[in-house]
């Protein structure tokens, strides 16, 4: 922990539980951390294995009662599959609560579930990322056995979704909240090496004169000018032989 930025020294000796988990949508893992009898931190992940406090994340008397006497658990998931973290404190006097989003209280909740495509080629999990108008709203993590990734918006539009399967190149496509991704992009699985690639089919001849030297066949072309070359070497040793012929006889 001393090599995590303000946690290092932050953090005191007898913390009795822990959370995990990115609250505020920034890509990152953040911590909360609580302890047997003083009010619990919150942690901000900076990146680069960097962590700050987070004043205003910080569990306080006004918003839950008989918090800054102790915490026996804490626990951050996705109760209400609002597609949003909530945090469940069990605090040391025996109450439990659980912080939820608005998300769960819409009319008609609005996902994007990405899972892990059926013929990805490792069990690792899977970071998806999610974006809207260049700006990236949060990272999910969707499991081989376990559930996919799951992102909760608020509004409709058209999100870009982006992961790197291991062994393969970035995947990148467009989706709506309740779509489903393109079957086409759901593995980034390059190709094999040396796999046969389908040829473009080449494209038709233009139509011409059904008469003429166009009109010979493309395929006995070769034919004609290897007959054509040979009429030719022969009249051309026909004439040395003739011209050779003469001046000998003109010699005698």
């Amino acid at each position: 922990m001393r090599l995590t930025g303000e946690s290092g020294y932050i953090i005191q000796p007898g913390a009795s539980c822990a959370a995990t988990g990115d609250y505020n949508n920034d890509t990152f893992v953040d911590l909360y951390v609580g302890y047997e009898e003083e009010p619990a931190q919150t942690f901000f992940n900076r990146g680069f294995r960097s962590f700050a406090i987070n004043e205003p994340f910080k569990l306080k008397e006004d918003d839950l009662a008989g918090c800054d006497k102790g915490q026996a658990a804490m626990l951050l998931a996705d109760f209400d599959a609002s597609g949003s973290l909530e945090l469940a404190t069990a605090l040391a006097g025996g109450d439990l609560y659980i912080s939820r989003s608005d998300l769960g209280q819409m009319d008609k909740a609005q996902f994007l579930t990405v899972p892990v495509p059926a013929d990805a080629r490792s069990a690792a999990p899977l970071v998806v990322r999610f974006h809207l108008e260049g700006r990236c709203l949060g990272a999910r993590v969707a499991s081989r056995f376990g559930p996919p990734a799951m992102l909760g918006v608020s509004e409709t539009g058209c999100y870009v979704v982006k992961y790197r399967p291991a062994g393969g190149s970035e995947v990148s496509f467009e989706m709506e909240p309740g779509g489903k991704p393109p079957a086409s992009k759901a593995s980034g699985k390059p190709a094999p090496a040396g796999a046969a690639q389908a040829a473009p089919a080449a494209p038709a001849a233009p139509a011409g004169p059904t008469s003429g030297p166009s009109a010979a066949p493309a395929g006995g072309l070769a034919p004609m000018v290897l007959i054509g070359g040979v009429m030719l070497l022969a009249a051309v040793l026909g004439v040395v032989l003739v011209v050779r012929k003469k001046g000998s006889s003109r010699g005698k």
